[in-house]
């Protein structure tokens, strides 16, 4: 088995050299440069050879040449040289980053069965942290179709969870206008695309150990998040669904910063079989106030109801006690 990183350059030296250093594990890095920047300007050829990186294997790529080719491909890259405006008219080239890399990656690349290809921008490389766990998970799906040793959320679900009021599988039935969702996964792919207007956009897919979802970050907010969102990530964020059922993000929050900047949840889970008194149940959270923010989950026998207590604000560590003063301790569940 081997391991392809098959990427793009523009002026991203020092950070290919870095990751290089830090993946051993890498038998190939195979970087194409173009002569010409999305804006249709020459700009030549950056790259300066690593001679003490036998693992890198560097592609010039002419665009004036895949421009003059027919449309739809040059030998095996497939290229995508014009657009049309609103109006019709044809404009400048457009290079799609995303595409194109993929279709040179295609061409210079030939992988047997059972290797795995990375493709990604230089300065999106996997974090160096997460690369050995991703390797090792993408070689069981790939030979078993399942997570033998535990989807990658699993390592993470403890510390994201009191920081999420929702799960990735319940977006779809969010109706709390006043409460966002905030959902916690892990960034599994990024797609960064040109818009019409020439912005750079991003669609993010984040999973939990349930479902997945793609992530629209518009150029406003993906050159906040460009920064750190990388493959491996593990975050919470918060936003709203689109018509498409795609998350719009107000917040993307990496694992590490969840305790200075996001807000904390806790879910109680009643079977409302035991009788529940309302203003008992209020006046019992009302006596632990802290800064955690409360999810109810009403459970009968056959359904159940999940509500977002908005003017409601709890300590967790004393709230096991509070309500055990008005319910059997069997009759509800602290998450």
């Amino acid at each position: 088995m081997k391991i392809y990183y098959a990427t793009l350059f523009f002026c991203e030296n020092l950070i290919a050299r870095i990751n290089a250093y830090e993946n051993p594990l890498i038998d190939e890095y195979h970087i194409s440069e173009f002569d010409r920047t999305f804006q249709n300007k020459k700009k030549g050829y950056e790259y300066k050879s690593t001679e003490d990186l036998s693992n890198i294997r560097y592609h010039k790529v002419h665009l004036n040449a895949l421009q003059s080719a027919p449309m739809g491909t040059a030998g095996k890259i497939r290229c995508y040289p014009y657009r049309f405006t609103s109006h019709g008219i044809l404009t400048q080239p457009q290079w799609h980053n995303d595409g194109l890399q993929r279709n040179i990656a295609q061409a210079v690349l030939n992988p047997d069965d059972g290797d795995i290809v990375i493709l990604s921008d230089v300065d999106e490389m996997i974090l160096n942290e997460y690369f050995d766990e991703l390797v090792k998970l993408t070689l069981e799906k790939q030979i078993t179709g399942l997570y033998i040793s535990g989807h990658p959320y699993e390592s993470y679900s403890e510390k994201l969870s009191p920081f999420t009021n929702c799960k990735i599988s319940d977006l779809h039935f969010w109706k709390n206008e006043a409460v966002k969702p905030s959902v916690g996964g892990i960034i599994t792919a990024i797609n960064e695309k040109n818009t019409k207007k020439g912005g750079l956009m991003s669609v993010i897919q984040l999973e939990d150990d349930e479902q997945n979802i793609d992530v629209v970050a518009f150029p406003s907010s993906w050159q906040e998040y460009k920064e750190f969102v990388k493959i491996g990530l593990a975050c919470v964020i918060e936003g709203r669904l689109d018509a498409r059922e795609q998350l719009i993000p107000d917040k993307i929050i990496p694992i590490d910063g969840l305790e200075l900047r996001a807000q904390r949840y806790v879910k109680i889970i009643v079977n409302v079989n035991n009788n529940l008194n309302i203003k008992d149940f209020i006046r019992a959270l009302n006596s632990c106030k802290g800064k955690a923010k409360v999810i109810l989950e009403l459970q009968t026998d056959d359904e159940a109801g999940i509500f977002a207590l908005n003017n409601c604000s709890v300590e967790p560590e004393t709230l096991n006690q509070s309500l055990c003063s008005i319910l059997p301790p069997e009759s509800f569940k602290i998450a």
